[in-house]
């Protein structure tokens, strides 16, 4: 049998299975295998398009035509909305549709109250700093190195600063061609921000930062004595935190703990690092990664689970520009770490 043959026979005992057996869980179809079904995939996929593409010979020949036309269509921004909880007390994030003929879209412009507030890439690059260097090298390497052509990746989407709490701003968002000039109909929302929320300092509760900028990869019985007060602090910072409030890891420092656990109607603001504790004893085993394993794993440094199924928790948010570190594993043998654990030590001896 052919390699490709195979393929269509394990997807046909695939497809037979997806069909024995199903079960619903919180609104998403699952096999019995474990697996997704394919109802209503045609909500976010194309079927002409997915056609194509699951044909037997796609690959192996020229497309009879495009599969997408970007030069034809409006050109109005739609869809143009607020994501859940992707707002606060001084900032208010945006998200829109493309629209459907981009093919000289360069940019976005962004009005607060008639007034421009700025463009979408202006936004991505303060906002998203990481992200768009990496992006910007990514493209400069190729257009130095290769002769493959890049799309570039359209931004739409806006962060909205400096804002007023308890205040309603109008947005309206319009499309830039690569000629400057503002195209098609912009779309436009009203969204208010949060009232001044309470602020819960996890140092006003105890809890001691580091000397340093990093901390402990190693244990010892000093350093899981920190790690317990760090993590009984901050974590009665989190049951104090009242519906809206705030906990906040001051900026510039860091925090060893062990496991936490957050709660509904609550923003963990993350100015500092958050340094997950060495020890692996201080984050409890009860984790299971699927509904079907059966063993169960460790917690991690940063929980937001409920046991009561018909009371999940909700409105949770984790904002900040800092570091939320997991200090996972390290180059070793047994229980000793090789040099400073992020330096390969293949060759010396074996990994743990």
């Amino acid at each position: 049998m052919s390699i490709k043959r195979l393929k269509k026979a394990v997807a046909a005992g695939l497809a037979v299975l997806m069909t024995v057996s199903s079960f619903n869980v919180t609104g998403i179809n699952v096999s019995a295998a474990g697996l997704p079904s394919t109802e209503g995939h045609d909500k976010y996929v194309d079927k002409e398009v997915f056609d194509v593409i699951s044909a037997e010979d796609f690959g192996s020949k020229p497309l009879d035509a495009p599969l997408f036309d970007k030069s034809k269509g409006s050109q109005d921004v739609t869809d143009l909305q607020v994501p859940t909880l992707a707002y606060d007390d001084t900032s208010i994030s945006l998200v829109w549709m493309k629209p459907e003929k981009y093919d000289d879209i360069a940019d976005y412009r962004v009005y607060i109250n008639d007034k421009l507030d700025g463009t979408a890439r202006e936004s991505y690059a303060k906002n998203a700093a990481w992200a768009d260097t990496y992006m910007k090298a990514f493209y400069e390497y190729y257009a130095t190195n290769s002769d493959v052509p890049m799309v570039e990746v359209d931004i739409h989407s806006y962060r909205a600063t400096g804002l007023t709490p308890d205040t309603e701003y109008t947005f309206k968002v319009v499309a830039v061609n690569d000629a400057g000039q503002e195209v098609g109909t912009a779309a436009e929302l009203t969204q208010k921000t949060t009232p001044t929320p309470e602020v819960f300092n996890i140092e006003d509760f105890g809890a001691v930062a580091e000397s340093g900028a990093t901390g402990p990869v190693t244990y010892d019985d000093a350093i899981n004595a920190k790690v317990e007060k760090n993590t009984k602090a901050i974590q009665d910072a989190i049951d104090a935190c009242t519906p809206g409030g705030k906990v906040v890891i001051p900026e510039g420092k860091t925090y060893v703990s062990g496991a936490l656990w957050l709660k509904s109607d609550m923003t963990l603001e993350v100015n500092g690092t958050l340094w997950a504790s060495p020890n692996s004893d201080h984050f409890e085993i009860g984790f299971l990664m699927y509904p079907f394993y059966t063993d169960t794993r460790g917690w991690g440094l940063v929980n937001a689970t409920s046991a009561d199924e018909e009371h999940p928790l909700e409105n949770i948010r984790i904002t900040g520009n800092g570091t939320l570190y997991g200090n996972g594993w390290k180059y070793g043998a047994s229980d000793k770490i090789s040099g400073d654990g992020y330096t390969s030590n293949k060759g010396q001896n074996t990994q743990s």
